[in-house]
């Protein structure tokens, strides 16, 4: 019988972290996501991204 679900993905999303903030750096990342139309972890996610990895090159 054929294994049924959702299928392994080639590069899995299975690392955590956790974030404090401030009230101040919370209302500044959820004020950007909405003004880019784009989840908090979408908006985290960019920002390292742009800011991290493009200065590794």
């Amino acid at each position: 019988m054929a294994r049924t679900g959702r299928p392994k993905s080639d590069d899995p999303m299975d690392k955590k972290i956790s974030v404090r903030f401030t009230n101040e750096e919370y209302e500044i990342l959820l004020e950007y996501a909405k003004n880019h139309e784009l989840s908090v972890t979408q908006a985290i996610k960019m920002s390292l991204r742009m800011n991290i990895l493009s200065t590794q090159k």
